[in-house]
């Protein structure tokens, strides 16, 4: 069994308990340090420098700031975890009063935040032709939606219309001529009056001009019922014709669904202890969403959907205002274990823009 614990590429947070050497009471002034090292890839035996996000040769600190009873925490300033790399990382108080404390990580891509390494799914992507992407896709589901990641763009319509007889009559010989490729349009029905009276010589009383009149009468129905659920349609998208024929000239619907993949980013809190959260917020490409101005609300829910806290104080901070922070009371960490919790913007039908696992872990010693 690998001693590494995977740990998502996107990853910004880091937390820490620190605790003195002398009695085992946690440590909650002074000045400790993170330091991460690569250990394999191409900056191995480099530390990080969060302040301008470079690798050194030499060990580099970086200032944890406290959050309560010992628990230590940072921010990056950005990622510097790779897939398949390995790294220690560890903490130190500057006066060497500490328990040591290191962790092996290695990092690990997840599929709903790194866009350049999941495996395609769109067609658009796959094949390159947005044309004939767009035809396979409404063809291959049945919906007539592209899932390319456009956005949704209908026919232009204004009004209902209903079809007049010239018009039914047109539409049930062409698909008459259609079903079987000939020029008279009455040949479909005579056909089916050929294969009646093959099969039932016998029924001298039954002419077979009055089958094909009881089989144009039915037809004549079933083109009403078409009639009526067309325009019925047509009437509710409010579609107008050009007025310009006798034949309604139907146009396809140019179609996309806006598909925006939300990040998963697990979140630590400590049992029975305070702590803010600050959770950057990208879309599939790894672009900075802009969060500004929405009403934001962080829930925080047991694995079966019973609530264990909410709270509508979220700002929003960063330079693209793509930063959420929450504070976290501690009534809310009573039980250690695994939850989950979500940011939702309420003013939007409860939108999800951010949600993950949210661990609670016990407050005494390192956690891995």
């Amino acid at each position: 069994m690998s001693d590494y614990q995977s740990l998502s590429v996107a990853t910004l947070e880091r937390f820490f308990t620190v605790v003195a050497r002398a009695d085992g009471s946690p440590i909650v002034s002074g000045t400790v340090n993170y330091y991460l090292k690569a250990t394999s890839g191409s900056q191995a035996g480099k530390w990080w420098r969060n302040s301008d996000q470079t690798w050194q040769a030499a060990e580099t600190a970086n200032a944890l700031s406290h959050d309560a009873d010992g628990h230590w925490g940072i921010v990056l300033s950005g990622t510097p975890f790779e897939d398949g790399v390995r790294y220690l990382e560890y903490v130190k108080e500057t006066g060497n009063l500490h328990v040591p404390d290191a962790r092996h990580v290695i990092g690990r891509y997840l599929a709903a935040v790194d866009a350049t390494n999941r495996v395609k799914s769109d067609a658009v992507a796959i094949s390159g032709d947005s044309v004939a992407a767009d035809n396979l896709e409404a063809a291959a589901d049945g919906t007539g939606f592209n899932l390319g990641g456009g956005q949704v763009v209908a026919a232009s319509v204004t009004a209902g219309v209903s079809l007049a007889g010239g018009e039914r009559t047109a539409i049930a010989n062409e698909v008459e001529s259609q079903i079987i490729d000939d020029a008279d349009s009455e040949r479909v029905l005579q056909a089916i009056v050929d294969k009646i009276a093959a099969a039932n010589p016998s029924l001298d009383d039954l002419t077979l001009g009055g089958i094909a009149s009881a089989v144009r009468s039915e037809l004549s129905i079933e083109l009403g019922r078409i009639d009526a659920t067309i325009s019925s349609r047509l009437a509710a998208s409010a579609y107008s014709g050009s007025g310009s024929g006798s034949v309604v000239q139907v146009l396809p619907l140019v179609t996309s669904v806006q598909t925006e993949p939300v990040r998963s980013t697990p979140l630590v809190a400590y049992e029975l202890g305070e702590i803010t959260h600050r959770v950057a917020v990208f879309d599939a490409q790894g672009a900075a969403i802009d969060l500004s101005g929405k009403s934001l609300q962080f829930t925080l829910e047991s694995l079966s959907g019973a609530e264990i806290g909410f709270s509508n104080a979220v700002n929003v901070q960063g330079t693209d205002q793509n930063t959420v922070v929450v504070a976290a009371p501690a009534e809310w960490h009573g039980t250690p274990g695994l939850y989950r919790y979500a940011v939702r913007d309420v003013a939007d039908g409860n939108r999800v823009w951010v949600q993950g696992e949210y661990r609670i872990e016990r407050a005494a010693g390192p956690h891995g």
